[in-house]
């Protein structure tokens, strides 16, 4: 007799993927937020994490300022740089990718 292999139910592969792109969200949300600019905090504070569907989540900062602060070239004297929320993906894009294989694999028992 050969093994048969478990293959997830839609449901579940669809919750795993749910699960997986909401864990890589949070990810790029945090390591955005600490390169933000702050001279007030509204900047970092404004920063959110959309789920879009089952395996999709956008990254966001909604304050006025937001994309004068990622594009111009302004001081910060307080911290924070310029590109703050594309140096983030680009810098920890490979560990997003490992974050969404553990949480399917661990989902989906892999």
């Amino acid at each position: 007799m050969g093994m048969r292999g478990h293959w997830p139910e839609p449901e579940e592969a669809a919750a795993a993927r749910k699960s997986a792109a909401r864990r890589a969200g949070e990810r790029l949300l945090d390591d955005a937020r600490d390169r933000a600019p702050e001279l007030t905090g509204e900047l970092k504070d404004s920063g959110e994490m959309t789920e879009l569907d089952d395996d999709a989540a956008r990254v966001s900062f909604t304050a006025p300022h937001a994309m004068r602060q990622h594009y111009l070239d302004y001081e910060h004297p307080r911290g924070g740089e310029r590109f703050f929320l594309l140096n983030a993906s680009e810098e920890i894009g490979p560990q997003l990718g490992q974050i969404l294989a553990d949480e399917l694999r661990t989902k989906l028992g892999g």
